[in-house]
């Protein structure tokens, strides 16, 4: 854990102090569920994982690329050879 200080508005740490002194956690803990609550709705939604696509795609016959894709997929055929 990393060490850090934080200023509150006094009614945040009132508020903090009294679930504490309730039995919700330390201060310290609360703001820690706090964060974790506030970054989980952060997540980004629709990514997947590496799992959760592998398999879904074909690959495509070098005879349909455009050019620029063709030149890409022959150096990494290229670089696989090395």
């Amino acid at each position: 854990m990393v060490r850090t200080q934080i200023q509150l508005q006094d009614e945040q740490y009132l508020r903090l102090k009294r679930c504490s002194t309730a039995g919700d956690g330390s201060i310290a803990q609360l703001i820690r569920d706090a964060l974790d609550l506030y970054f989980q709705s952060k997540k980004r939604p629709g990514r997947k994982s590496i799992r959760d696509i592998a398999g879904k795609f074909h690959p495509v016959p070098m005879t349909g690329l455009k050019k620029h894709d063709h030149e890409f997929a022959e150096a990494i055929v290229a670089s696989k050879r090395r």
